[in-house]
C-alpha cells in the first residue's frame, strides 16, 4: 500500500460549521480508470490533526475509444433533446468556401505577378551587362601589373 496524496484546492474545501451540522464538498478526479480514495482530516487552532475519517473510494470507468472506418458505423444525423446547449454557426459553409476561394485566387495571382516581375528584373540586369560588352578583361582596375 503506497501513501500518496493529491491535494484538493483550498477553494473547494468548505468552511467548517459547528459540530453535528451536515456539509458537502465537491472534488474532481484527476483521471479516469484508476481508484482514488478521499478522506477528511481536521486541524484545530493549534494545528493538531485529527484522525482520518469519512473515507470514500471512487472509481470512474472510461471506455477506450475506438476508430472505425466502416461505412455502417457512420451516423446520418443527430438530434438534440432536453436542455443541451446548442449554438448554430453564424457563417454558412457556402460563405466559407467562397471566402476561401477568393483568398486562393488572390494568392495565386499575386504569386504569378511576383514571378513575372522577377523574370523582367533578371532580363533587364542581364541585358545591361551585355550592352556594355560584358566583362572587360583589360580593365585596369582589376589588372595586375608586374614589374
Amino acid at each position: 500500500f503506497i501513501e500518496k496524496g493529491i491535494l484538493v484546492h483550498a477553494s473547494l474545501i468548505p468552511k467548517p460549521l459547528s459540530y453535528g451540522d451536515q456539509q458537502t464538498c465537491v472534488a474532481g478526479i484527476p483521471w479516469p480508470n484508476e481508484r482514488f480514495f478521499y478522506a477528511l482530516m481536521a486541524f484545530d487552532e493549534s494545528g493538531n490533526p485529527s484522525s482520518v475519517s469519512n473515507l470514500a473510494s471512487i472509481y470512474v470507468y472510461e471506455a477506450p475509444t475506438t476508430i472505425s472506418n466502416s461505412e455502417s458505423d457512420l451516423l446520418e444525423g443527430a438530434t438534440i433533446e432536453g436542455n443541451l446547449p446548442y449554438k448554430e454557426s453564424t457563417q454558412s459553409n457556402s460563405d466559407w468556401s467562397t471566402t476561401a476561394r477568393t483568398y486562393v485566387i488572390a494568392g495565386t495571382v499575386s504569386g504569378l505577378i511576383l514571378i513575372i516581375l522577377l523574370l523582367i528584373l533578371f532580363a533587364v540586369i542581364r541585358s545591361k551587362g551585355s550592352k556594355y560588352g560584358g566583362e572587360d578583361k583589360d580593365n585596369e582596375t582589376y589588372h595586375t601589373f608586374e614589374p
